[in-house]
């Protein structure tokens, strides 16, 4: 699961076990490259420590048990922790998760300076202000930046919500009937807007569906949507939502909702599509 995003690897937790996206299913995808890290991790261990800590913990009989037991302390630790990360990583920006790690480093340099009594260098500290000094710029004028826009995003709120819920259309023409239903899910935005896809092999027709509009503010909007059995129920469906004939219903999805703007003559179309993206998740109840 190393080259897998947070986002996947939570949601692989999510599909019930014997799906594609399982957590069972990953695991076992991922389990050659689990051993080949236990393997290199192994002679790495060896060459730098030597025999003795292995032959200490798994052949002297006069090891002691709490040996094995901070052992397992460690891995658990060390389990909690990417959680964690993956965790937050779902919930905050890019930014601010980079801005996290900065600090996490300066705090790091000050533990240990602090605790160990470790020498501090001129390049060190210089770095550790400019990292501190970056995200108080970010705190007082990055947040000025979205207040300021945030009432200039609500008053277009509803038309996002009502562009939101075209993607639909989108998403149920990449269905694959021939196959297992499978339906294309955007799970990584790069800077330029686009996205990778995945495979999300489960049958989604008639499921409820959630359509999440995240603004440049990162105010989100949910809509939910349920899926039609069929291509003219959802385009029938989605017309009425968006409240324009049947035949205008002309839109494509990549990265980022796009539309044709002779369809939407009444939309600020210029900017509609600025700083917003659209996921879509399989709800769970």
């Amino acid at each position: 699961m190393h080259n897998r995003t947070p986002q996947d690897q939570l949601r692989s937790f999510a599909q019930p076990d014997g799906s594609a996206g399982g957590p069972n299913t990953a695991l076992l995808r991922t389990r050659p490259s689990i051993l080949k890290c236990l393997a290199i991790l192994f002679v790495a261990s060896c060459l730098m420590e030597g025999w003795e800590p292995w032959d200490r913990m798994l052949f002297n009989e006069d090891t002691e048990v709490t040996l094995h037991f901070w052992v397992l302390l460690n891995c658990l630790n060390a389990c909690l922790l990417n959680l964690s990360n993956f965790i937050t990583a779902s919930f905050v920006s890019p930014l601010t998760l980079q801005l996290l790690g900065n600090v996490k480093t300066v705090l790091g340099i000050f533990i240990s300076a602090l605790i160990f009594g470790n020498a501090v260098t001129p390049t060190q500290a210089v770095g550790c202000g400019a990292a501190v000094g970056g995200v108080y710029v970010y705190q007082r004028f990055g947040k000025s930046y979205e207040s300021a826009t945030q009432h200039y995003l609500e008053a277009k709120e509803f038309a996002y919500v009502r562009m939101a819920s075209a993607a639909v259309h989108h998403l149920h023409m990449s269905t694959s009937p021939a196959k297992s239903g499978g339906v294309a899910f955007p799970s990584q935005y790069d800077s330029s807007g686009l996205s990778s896809w995945d495979k999300i092999e489960s049958e989604l027709r008639g499921a409820p569906l959630t359509l999440r509009c995240r603004m440049a503010s990162d105010h989100v909007t949910e809509v939910q949507v349920s899926m039609g059995q069929d291509v003219a129920h959802a385009k029938a469906l989605l017309a009425k939502l968006l409240d324009i004939p049947y035949s205008h219903l002309t839109l494509y999805y990549k990265g980022k909702l796009m539309f044709d703007p002779l369809s939407f003559n009444d939309f600020p179309h210029s900017d509609a599509s600025a700083g917003m993206d659209i996921d879509v998740k399989i709800a769970t109840e």
